[in-house]
């Protein structure tokens, strides 16, 4: 999980941390290296959730992650299986004509730094600069509904829960 996260950690460094500066530069914090994106991936409530499997006994690590769509969603985290080496979200690739005929919601285009609102308390904008990978695969048919909580088992299986009878 260490490749998720960028920059200093200070609620992860030792139980003596140096004092806090009043007057200090602003140093860069956590944040994410990549980010993943997939058409059936949507999630509308709090139950959605995701689940990371290790890498061990010769299985790769996975990012699982449930969908309002009903089906759960793989994303292989090691870098490897990125295809095209990411997007970034100012030039990614969207439909702008939606697939009507097939009843799936399009995901809306992603904001770009012009698109975004200037800050209201004059500090410095956001800039989403990080790759998108697009290279999960979906596990279709398994459940008609929302898949909620899902985990990983010892053997690197994958269970998940849907609430298929509401």
């Amino acid at each position: 999980m260490a490749h998720l996260i960028l920059g200093r950690a200070p609620d992860l460094a030792g139980r003596n941390p140096p004092r806090r500066q009043v007057a200090g530069r602003e140093q860069e914090g956590l944040g994410p290296l990549y980010g993943f994106r997939h058409r059936k991936l949507h999630v509308t409530s709090f139950y959605v959730k995701s689940a990371l499997r290790e890498a061990r006994e010769g299985k790769s690590e996975m990012l699982a992650v449930g969908s309002s769509d009903g089906c759960t969603i793989l994303f292989p985290t090691d870098e490897r299986y990125h295809r095209g080496g990411g997007v970034a979200p100012s030039s990614a690739a969207v439909d702008t004509e939606p697939d009507l005929s097939s009843g799936e919601l399009q995901l809306p285009p992603p904001r770009t730094q012009i698109d975004a609102a200037p800050p209201s308390n004059g500090s410095r904008a956001a800039v989403d600069d990080i790759p998108i990978y697009t290279n999960g695969t979906p596990l279709v048919r398994g459940h008609d509904r929302e898949v909620g909580a899902l985990t990983w088992t010892c053997g690197g299986e994958l269970v998940t829960v849907g609430d298929d009878f509401l």
